[in-house]
């Protein structure tokens, strides 16, 4: 708008220009004055001239000249005046109009500045804004690449193309490159052909379809090391919804998988555990009711062959009867050894002195082309056990190894005293802490896992029918158990096996309990009353009869209520009560206290077909109970009966 307006002033200034130079310096105009003047001078000079005297040259032209000046001064005055008039007021307008434009060109300047002061201002605030927006980019992007640098597990993101965008160190430590090398490269680059093409289609299909991928496989790290990884992979799309990339996780699931693993490794034990305890409990119960029924088969079977002492075909043929029953009780107390159920003389023993005395008997049990071989630790501690159970177990192993070895072999015995900080696996019982380890080695044929997962059942063999009852290993796992320990076995098939049995270890000496051998013969107590209180009808009635032979008055109760109404009728007192342990509605040992409240001086044989530890379960923890174990022989009755009433 200013610069039309300054336009428009410039030319009306031309225009009067034109006008003026028009009326000053028309050619007639000035022929017209320029011929008055002359012949006007002319004529003053001529009148001059005719009344002066004579005058110079020179002062005739100057005369000349001043009229001729004179003469044309009004002429040029009156012929400019009007257009110099006109000029001057055409000045003034002009100079109206340029204050005016002046006016207005200023307030426009001054709008023209506001607004550009406005314009300055806002694009000072967009720029500040723009910093604001520049910082917070930076600090978002920090705090994003703290982010993902805190993620556990290697993470990427790459553009539509497939190249890496960026990554955090763990996917560095994977790949076993720099992040500088990473990004801008693409998986060609850093996995192997077969791979990179399998992962870059993938890649491919997942922007093509604009989801998600979750798939495991297994990776080698750069370390070299094998990892199952789970790949998380989801699509990057900007807002226009155009594909920007892919962000991919690689979770390790290795630790899982293998705590999966040991968990399920840790379930079939303790599954097993648990089917070994259930079978023992069931070996136990059928060993107490096993021993009901060799207790009479023995105690008639003495009775016979001594009053048939005269008769030797009778007598052999008993002794046969009474060998095989025999032979069916060392097989019971496998099933209580098995069960955890049988007596055990337990005692302070070095397991080197045990393991060395018995070595001259497997010298000779075991075939001559198997080596023996002992590496007993000297310093070994000592532990609580049964000799001959400790023998039992040596014994046992021994002979499942020789039966593991075809040609020549070796058996390795050790000893060694080890301190436990946290469970083996799969001993749920063991607690940390010190013990003896007696390790049995071999070179055998070994077992697979599946065997392995068997061993310890009883009955269950992989020998040949009529080669082996199956009671082995399993008599080893009770005893073990019945000890306080644990036993472990480490097999595979062509590479041998190896029991490792922990024993708890006593460092300090404990006194040892001598037992005294008898010297003296059995003597009778004819006359004494005897009460034989016992469920079982076979058990109770032989008692009785053999106690009836040797001259004691019995008294024949079934059950504890009987035998307080017997004791309460008898009348007299009673020298000793013969009972046995588990009995339906009332045990042993509560029956006891109860017939005490009738006579308090009244002694207690216990009959039972379990270890001592029945007692603790049936409600006393006294240490000195009288019990005898059944199956029991006539002779053994006798002298239990006549240590306690001897005394």
């Amino acid at each position: 708008m200013d610069s039309n307006r300054i336009d428009s002033v410039n030319l009306d200034m031309q225009n009067f220009t034109q006008r003026e130079q028009k009326l000053l310096f028309s050619p007639l105009k000035l022929v017209a004055a320029l011929v008055f003047c002359i012949f006007t001078v002319e004529f003053l000079v001529m009148v001059l001239l005719h009344n002066l005297p004579t005058l110079s040259p020179v002062s005739e032209f100057l005369l000349d000249a001043f009229l001729l000046s004179v003469a044309l001064c009004p002429v040029l005055f009156f012929m400019l005046l009007r257009p110099l008039q006109h000029l001057v007021a055409q000045y003034h307008v002009n100079v109206h109009k340029l204050t005016t434009h002046k006016d207005q060109l200023e307030l426009e300047v001054k709008s023209r500045t506001a607004e550009l002061d406005l314009m300055v201002q806002q694009l000072r605030d967009e720029i500040i804004e723009k910093d604001r927006a520049k910082d917070s980019l930076s600090k978002n992007t920090v705090y994003l690449e703290a982010i993902i640098e805190s993620i556990a597990s290697p993470l990427f993101f790459k553009d539509e193309k497939g190249h890496y965008l960026g990554c955090n160190s763990l996917f560095c430590d994977f790949i076993g490159l720099t992040k500088q090398q990473i990004i801008g490269s693409s998986v060609f680059d850093v996995a192997q052909p077969e791979l990179a093409e399998v992962y870059h289609r993938a890649d491919l299909e997942l922007m093509e379809n604009r989801g998600a991928q979750t798939y495991e496989t297994q990776v080698r790290y750069a370390d070299g090391s094998l990892h199952d990884i789970v790949f998380n992979k989801s699509t990057i799309l900007h807002r226009d919804g155009q594909v920007g990339g892919l962000v991919g996780v690689m979770l390790d699931i290795t630790a899982l998988k293998q705590a999966e693993a040991e968990k399920e490794k840790l379930t079939q034990q303790l599954l097993h555990s648990q089917k070994i305890e259930s079978i023992g409990r069931l070996a136990a119960g059928l060993a107490h009711d096993f021993n009901n029924l060799l207790t009479p088969i023995i105690g008639y079977g003495e009775m016979i062959r001594k009053s048939s002492e005269s008769d030797e075909r009778t007598t052999k043929r008993v002794s046969g009867i009474l060998d095989a029953a025999a032979k069916a009780r060392d097989l019971n107390r496998q099933l209580l050894a098995f069960g955890r159920k049988q007596h055990l003389d337990m005692k302070l023993l070095d397991l080197n002195q045990v393991i060395e005395s018995f070595n001259s008997i497997l010298s000779r049990t075991i075939r001559e082309d198997i080596s023996i071989s002992l590496q007993l630790d000297v310093s070994l501690g000592s532990i609580m056990a049964d000799k001959s159970q400790l023998e039992q177990i040596l014994m046992n192993l021994a002979i499942n190894a020789q039966d593991s070895i075809s040609d020549n072999g070796k058996l390795i015995i050790e000893t060694a005293n080890i301190t436990l900080s946290q469970l083996p696996v799969g001993n749920f019982n063991l607690k940390p802490g010190d013990y003896i380890l007696l390790m049995v080695s071999d070179n055998g044929c070994g077992m697979d896992a599946e065997t392995v997962s068997h061993i310890f059942e009883p009955f269950y063999t992989t020998k040949p029918v009529g080669h082996g009852t199956g009671l082995g290993l399993a008599t080893v796992y009770g005893i073990i158990s019945q000890h306080g320990g644990t036993i472990n076995v480490y097999s595979e098939p062509g590479y041998g096996t190896t029991f490792k049995l922990y024993f708890p270890r006593l460092d300090e000496c404990l006194p040892v309990e001598v037992m005294a051998g008898k010297t003296e013969e059995v003597v009778l107590h004819r006359g004494r009353t005897i009460m034989v209180v016992e469920d079982n009808v076979m058990v109770r009635e032989m008692t009785c009869e053999l106690l009836n032979t040797a001259a004691y008055i019995v008294l024949e109760a079934d059950s504890a209520e009987q035998a307080i109404k017997l004791l309460q009728s008898h009348g007299k007192p009673i020298d000793l009560l013969l009972s046995d342990v588990i009995m339906p509605v009332m045990n042993g040992p509560a029956m006891y206290e109860l017939l005490k409240t009738f006579q308090a001086d009244l002694k207690v044989l216990y009959m039972t077909g379990y270890s001592e530890n029945i007692f603790s379960s049936s409600g006393t923890g006294d240490d000195s109970i009288n019990y005898i174990r059944k199956p029991f022989t006539p002779n053994a009755l006798f002298d239990e009966i006549d240590k306690l009433l001897s005394n």
